[in-house]
């Protein structure tokens, strides 16, 4: 079972939601733009209450293992974005992982600095050996991001999801434990 440990980094603490984060989830999740590239719409203030204690209920459900970080900006103790693992096989030790951040707070290494602590994580601690990631075409800031932290594009699913109303393609990216080791100078374990 994988359960969510508090990561921090010099300026960010990832961590389990808490039910005072309602506020701030709210905000990041409604703004303009944050959805363009994600399979979720803009929804209304009740459907976010929904789907963010749905998270914290998550994190008691051994049978789901889908898991959800919040990002948390230490100088303002305010929740940011989220960092998130899905579709985890601790018999393949393989996992995907997901981000978003506050528009508010993009363009400044918050989204670097936490998916970089997330991946010594998964790599280091619970000894995944790949991550994957799912990037619509068109995201060029995570598609950035994901090759900057060493993500190798893998492959193209071609026309899989619909945005304004024409089919796009969705890039698969993936790193290996071994790669984001050499990239980051650390010794194999």
């Amino acid at each position: 079972m994988y359960k969510i440990e508090k990561l921090e980094t010099d300026r960010l603490i990832l961590r389990k939601y808490k039910k005072s984060d309602l506020k701030d989830y709210i905000e990041w999740q409604s703004q303009s733009g944050y959805h363009e590239f994600l399979p979720t719409k803009v929804k209304t203030k009740e459907e976010y209450k929904t789907s963010f204690y749905s998270s914290i209920e998550n994190y008691d459900n051994i049978n789901n293992p889908n898991l959800t970080w919040g990002i948390e900006l230490k100088q303002e103790k305010k929740i940011i974005g989220s960092i998130n693992i899905s579709k985890i096989s601790s018999t393949h030790k393989c996992a995907e992982i997901g981000w978003g951040l506050n528009p508010k707070y993009q363009k400044k290494g918050y989204a670097y600095e936490s998916v970089q602590c997330f991946l010594d994580y998964l790599c280091n601690s619970l000894g995944i050996n790949k991550v994957s990631a799912l990037i619509w075409e068109g995201n060029e800031p995570s598609i950035k991001l994901a090759t900057k932290l060493g993500f190798v594009l893998e492959g193209r699913e071609r026309q899989a999801r619909i945005k304004n109303g024409k089919f796009i393609d969705v890039l698969h990216f993936g790193i290996l434990k071994k790669e984001y080791e050499l990239k980051n100078n650390i010794k194999e374990k």
